[in-house]
């Protein structure tokens, strides 16, 4: 998962206090680029769009990793579990 970008779109200081430093450290630990989008630039209006409708995301930050949306930056880098095919223990 090393360099996968993850953008954020935020509403204020998004590492700031206890929250921003787990943040910082969940992105040092996982090799993540983190592209920090404010709400007011066209670009975060677009995503704000997107989420707010598609995905149900009434908070800020949110984050986007290019496929899906997520209200929290771990929903992203969770793996999905395998599912076992008929037969198989």
């Amino acid at each position: 998962m090393a360099n996968k970008k993850i953008t954020m779109v935020y509403q204020d200081c998004p590492v700031c206090g206890d929250r921003g430093k787990k943040l910082k450290k969940i992105v040092a630990e996982k090799g993540i680029r983190l592209h920090k989008v404010s709400f007011a630039s066209d670009e975060g209006q677009s995503l704000i769009r997107t989420a707010v409708f598609d995905y149900g995301i009434k908070t800020m930050p949110f984050y986007y990793d290019g496929v899906k949306f997520a209200a929290t930056i771990e929903e992203l880098l969770v793996k999905p579990k395998k599912e076992k095919k008929k037969g198989e223990k």
